[in-house]
């Protein structure tokens, strides 16, 4: 990188940081125009393009900079997260993965790393929690599937992906995976108030009722358990 190219890109960078979004994408085009072997600008580049809701033209961008770069693990990422949320899980999977394995020297590698795992399981769950708020429960549960993949033991994906299958009407499931939560971690109080929702919606107030009571007895301090519980016990008299 020549020094002058090296100021722009700087200046770009500085840019981006504070968000004028606009200048630093005039920079980083000026950068392309020059050199583009840029990895570090196409990544920045499509941040801006998805930030703007230019799907395409992000994914374009993340590619090349993996394409300049197979071990650039962060646009690789960003590119996953992109192919997920346009409903291309497989392929991001195949672009961690070569990921990885270009990380890793070449080295075989079947999955991706800690770090990645738990962004990937983020977003996902992230874009579920908005299917929910759209009341849009057949996308929201495919995208908790997505984060439950890379994050089975999540107990806050585990009760969200519930409520999204009491929303669709699959009870029984929903009892399954909010059950499952309770069981990983029993003091997490969203988990034993969804679970006598489900419950309850379903016709099964007494063992609402008991749930409830078990988790005031585990922890007396849960407020809304204890609220809860005693609105189910009104309704019952």
């Amino acid at each position: 990188m020549t020094p002058e190219a090296h100021d722009l890109y700087v200046r770009g960078i500085r840019h981006y940081e504070n968000g004028f979004l606009t200048e630093a994408e005039n920079i980083f085009m000026r950068l392309l125009a020059v050199n583009p072997g840029f990895a570090d600008v196409h990544n920045k580049l499509g941040l801006i393009l998805h930030q703007r809701g230019d799907v395409t033209g992000a994914i374009a961008h993340f590619e090349s900079a993996v394409t300049i770069n197979p071990a650039y693990t962060e646009a690789a990422l960003n590119l996953a997260v992109v192919l997920s949320e346009t409903g291309n899980a497989e392929r991001a999977g195949e672009v961690m993965r070569r990921s990885a394995q270009a990380s890793s020297g070449g080295r075989a590698s079947g999955s991706v790393d800690a770090y990645t795992a738990k962004k990937l399981a983020n977003e996902h769950f992230r874009l579920g929690c908005i299917y929910i708020d759209m009341c849009m429960n057949a996308e929201a549960i495919d995208e908790f599937v997505k984060a439950e993949k890379f994050s089975p033991h999540f107990v806050d994906i585990l009760v969200k992906h519930g409520i999204a299958l009491r929303n669709a009407g699959r009870i029984e499931e929903a009892l399954a995976k909010i059950r499952s939560a309770r069981d990983i971690n029993p003091w997490y109080e969203p988990a034993w108030i969804q679970l006598g929702i489900t419950l309850y919606s379903s016709g099964s107030a007494a063992d609402a009722v008991c749930e409830l009571e078990e988790a005031v007895r585990l922890m007396p301090d849960l407020k809304d358990a204890r609220s809860y519980l005693e609105m189910l016990k009104q309704e019952a008299s």
